[in-house]
């Protein structure tokens, strides 16, 4: 079809088909009678419905919903939605009990109309969780309705009755200039919104408490964050939000969290933003560039780990010795001398069903602790943390655990934290018994890596290790294996791992002449992508050392359009172009200049000319990319 008819956009769900013109009005493929179409569609075989199908038309029914491009509305038919209305009415009767293929059509029902209202999708998870329950059941099982799910089927009842499920399709084009920045620690929130920024103190404890994690905290300071813009003129726009809480990012992009303080957090921000006709962008940051963390406001007096500039220390002494007064307190009471290291077989023999635990270890907990916590918030056995801690108050605990925790880097420590979260995964689907799981016995280890051997990359599995061990030390817990153990498994993972990747064969000039052969010149994408590798050659720099994972906003290690020098000759032609790389492999920080000149005999080839195209058809902030 799109062959014969290029202006035409083919559209399908399962055996419904849409088509879709867009061709201008000065294109010779406009206004084909729909006949022609039907005459091409039935060259595949295909057999169309003699009554579900319609002629060009502006207003039209698909899949069960009514579309009106004139109106720019989409409404669910009123048969399909006292259709969904039975199901649920059905479904609500407390003496009905449903099968799995009941409750899959109700959630079916349910995802249709979030279609059309996308706030609606964070009232699934209990039903989600039913339909788990039938795993391994016969196909004959039924079940009631629990409390959670019964509560879910009637808040979608009770929306079926307030009358036709429709929207709007007139969604904001206009990007706000703005980005909004939003952040969560253990002490507060902080938001950043240009030149605006807030901080919000909550109790040092709010994270211990019930159902509270820093993924709640993350949540709410995006939903503070939205309200802000709003309030300061976020109107009619798509707004750029950063987050850097995968959990958060995630969630808001499908609409809900497993976490119930969460999920009712983000369904707040995305009321709000449905009211005021926002569409928010929500994209991930690394915490290292989080502008709401960076911001001086947000380092809060009792934070752990402050980042004070120089110019703002006086007497280090005394400000180091306040702050030891202030994060851990008085010690007198405290019996710092009954805690000791521990031998590996004086915890592997204290391990029991009828320890202590100090949280949850499982594959959830984890995860909606968010990477960079899961080090230092999965805790072992009460017993073990007596033994090596004494009557140490829970907080100077947490204080020696973060220490540690920064043996590395908050990059690795988040690497490291889903090593750990994909371990609990694995003990979960194995039903290990959580006094078994963390610290790790040496016969688990060995299990585990037996299994993810084959799968994984010898550097994988190596960081794999790294991950597990980091856990025991944040906690001062021994390692499991001695050191025979250790380089069996370190051989065997050597042996068992996947081969490595063959080399990549070099660049050739013919593969740019293959470039720009398919490349079409107006295309400023096209021309970034060409230009990016064009350089790379020529300046023998490295691919990942010039390009961003956000373009408007690179790393601080990334170059910038203010980063390139221009070198004019005699005449004022510019004969070479010099960019800067504040960081690249070879010299670390120190930075480097890369160089290109102009190629005069073969001009196709010449990166000088392909750059300065490039600047010209994009032109951009000098704080963005160089190949923005």
């Amino acid at each position: 079809m799109h062959h014969c008819f290029p202006d035409i956009i083919l559209k399908h769900y399962v055996d419904d088909f849409l088509l879709i013109d867009v061709a201008p009005p000065s294109s010779s493929h406009r206004g084909h009678p729909f006949e022609l179409l039907l005459r091409v569609v039935k060259q595949f075989g295909w057999t169309i419905h003699p009554t579900k199908q319609f002629s060009w038309t502006r207003r039209f029914t698909f899949l069960g919903i009514d579309w009106d491009l004139d109106a720019k509305t989409a409404s669910l038919t009123s048969q399909k939605q006292r259709k969904f209305m039975r199901k649920f009415e059905h479904a609500y009767n407390p003496s009905s009990t449903l099968s799995e293929k009941e409750i899959a059509s109700i959630i079916g029902s349910c995802q249709h109309t979030c279609v059309l209202t996308t706030t609606r999708r964070s009232k699934l998870n209990a039903l989600y969780s039913l339909r788990n329950t039938f795993r391994g059941q016969h196909k004959a099982a039924k079940k009631h309705l629990p409390t959670a799910a019964r509560a879910e089927v009637r808040s979608w009842l009770e929306f079926f009755q307030q009358g036709p499920v429709t929207c709007s399709l007139s969604f904001p084009t206009h990007l706000h200039p703005t980005p909004l920045y939003t952040d969560a620690s253990d002490f507060g929130l902080g938001i950043v919104f240009g030149d605006h920024a807030i901080t919000i103190p909550l109790p040092a404890d709010y994270t211990a408490r019930p159902g509270i994690n820093i993924g709640v905290g993350e949540a709410w300071a995006f939903e503070l964050g939205v309200y802000a813009a709003i309030q300061h003129g976020a109107v009619n726009c798509i707004l750029t939000t950063y987050v850097d809480n995968l959990g958060v990012v995630h969630a808001a992009r499908r609409g809900r969290s497993r976490n119930t303080l969460a999920n009712e957090a983000i369904d707040r921000a995305a009321d709000a933003a449905l009211a005021a006709n926002v569409d928010l962008s929500i994209i991930y940051v690394p915490s290292a560039e989080n502008l709401s963390q960076r911001h001086h406001n947000f380092r809060t007096p009792s934070a752990s780990f402050p980042a004070p500039q120089r110019h703002e220390l006086t007497d280090q002494a005394a400000q180091s010795r306040q702050h030891a007064l202030t994060i851990i307190g008085s010690l007198s009471v405290a019996d710092t001398s009954s805690g000791s290291a521990l031998t590996p077989a004086e915890v592997w023999n204290s391990l029991s069903a009828d320890n202590t635990p100090t949280c949850s270890l499982t594959g959830k907990k984890a995860d909606d602790l968010g990477r960079e916590h899961v080090l230092v918030e999965l805790s072992p056995a009460e017993h073990l943390v007596a033994a090596i801690h004494g009557s140490l108050p829970l907080h100077t605990i947490q204080q020696l655990r973060q220490f540690r925790s920064h043996r590395v880097k908050l990059d690795t420590r988040k690497r490291y934290g889903g090593h750990v979260v994909a371990f609990l995964r694995w003990a979960d689907d194995l039903d290990i018994p959580q006094h078994m799981r963390f610290p790790i016995p040496p016969t688990i280890v060995l299990l585990y890596f037996s299994s993810a051997a084959p799968f994984y990359a010898a550097n994988t599995l190596s960081k794999m290790v790294s991950g597990l061990q980091a856990w025991h030390a944040v906690h001062a817990l021994p390692w499991a294996l001695d050191r025979v153990e250790a380089r069996t498994l370190r051989q065997a993972l050597a042996n068992l791992a996947l081969p490595p990747l063959d080399l990549r064969r070099p660049v050739r000039l013919a593969d740019f002449e293959a470039m720009q052969r398919h490349m079409a010149v107006a295309d400023r994408a096209h021309t970034a992508v060409y230009t990016c590798a064009l350089f790379s050659l020529w300046s023998m720099a490295r691919h990942g050392e010039l390009t961003v994972d956000v373009v408007s906003r690179p790393h601080d290690s990334r170059p910038r359009r203010s980063d390139i020098r221009m070198a004019t000759g005699e005449q004022g032609q510019i004969k070479s172009v010099i960019v800067y790389l504040p960081e690249d492999k070879t010299h670390g920080n120190t930075g480097f200049n890369r160089v290109v000149s102009t190629q005069s005999q073969d001009p196709r080839m010449c990166p000088v000319a392909a750059l300065q195209h490039h600047l010209q058809q994009s032109p951009v902030p000098s704080s963005c990319g160089v190949f923005a």
